[in-house]
């Protein structure tokens, strides 16, 4: 998901963020799964404190992530405010609708209204998605938060044995929450990765490298 940067200084900076997004993705999945054990684990007659103390770990990890990633792209964003880009002509040829309708096709099929939102946002400031993903991590924050609140209600009833009745009855609101939070998240992702994808092939066409395409 990492882009070619546009500012070579802020690289690093959008690189730790990329990471953050990355890991902080996958440790809510791995809380997601330790529920999923502790709840199979119940259904066999025992209870899984190890997997439901996973579970709220890995949740806090995530959302200690996300806060990384703001953080860094919020400095990316400052760095590139403060340095002009080599490639702002070539974000200003941008074509949205002739790089929709080819990437549409090939690149990321079915995306190709993402992909001209994006680029018409880049093509008159290539910093603007950024500054929007920092508002919308913010988001994911805030919903990580409220689901690992679910999920340590969730770990007093599953000490108890009471794991499977509660998800159950609905006596915890964690589905509708976690449903929100991966919503978000889908959305989130799909705009971030299109980001990267056309700033990248900004820089690939103005050096002259090889342009993005499906091998």
């Amino acid at each position: 998901m990492n882009k070619h940067p546009s500012c070579k200084k802020s690289w690093p900076c959008t690189t730790q963020a990329t990471y953050n997004i990355s890991k902080a993705l996958a440790d809510i999945f791995s809380a997601n799964a330790a529920l999923e054990r502790a709840l199979l684990s119940e259904m066999d007659g025992a209870v899984n404190l190890s997997s439901l103390h996973e579970m709220c770990e890995k949740a806090r990890s995530s959302y200690e992530a996300l806060q990384g990633a703001r953080e860094q792209l919020d400095r990316a964003i400052q760095i590139g405010e403060s340095e002009k880009t080599p490639y702002l002509e070539g974000f200003q040829k941008l074509s949205a609708n002739k790089l929709g309708h080819l990437w549409g096709d090939s690149l990321v099929p079915g995306q190709r209204e993402t992909v001209i939102k994006i680029a018409s946002e880049i093509k008159s400031d290539h910093l603007a998605p950024s500054r929007r993903f920092v508002r919308e991590l913010l988001k994911i924050e805030d919903l990580t938060n409220r689901v690992l609140q679910s999920f340590q209600q969730v770990y007093s009833l599953g000490e108890k044995n009471g794991l499977r009745e509660a998800l159950e009855q609905n006596k915890v609101p964690l589905q509708a929450n976690f449903a929100l939070l991966m919503t978000v998240w889908t959305d989130f992702l799909r705009e971030y990765i299109m980001d990267s994808l056309i700033a990248t092939h900004v820089v690939f066409e103005v050096e002259g490298y090889p342009s993005l395409k499906v091998s």
